[in-house]
């Protein structure tokens, strides 16, 4: 691998689209890991659990569409290069 390939792929691979699905993937993990410890701030235990379970349900979905966007942007623009 050229040193000219090793920096276009790190020059693509942080262009500003993908670092904004890379840091929304980020933040739904973090979400989805921080609402697994509970919500110590809330009183009752049954709403606790279901502000905690709608917290970890609303980072998965971050996470997937994170992962999902990185995913279609890559093969979008790879298909175009083929074209």
């Amino acid at each position: 691998m050229s040193e000219d390939t090793a920096v276009d792929s790190f020059r693509y691979a942080l262009n500003p689209e993908l670092v904004k699905l890379y840091v929304v993937a980020a933040l739904g993990w973090f979400l989805v890991d921080f609402s697994q410890g509970g919500f110590f701030i809330i009183p009752n235990p049954l709403l606790e659990n279901l502000v905690s379970s709608v917290a970890s349900l609303f980072g998965l979905a971050l996470f997937v569409g994170g992962l999902v966007g990185v995913v279609h942007q890559v093969l979008s623009d790879s298909m175009q290069t083929v074209r």
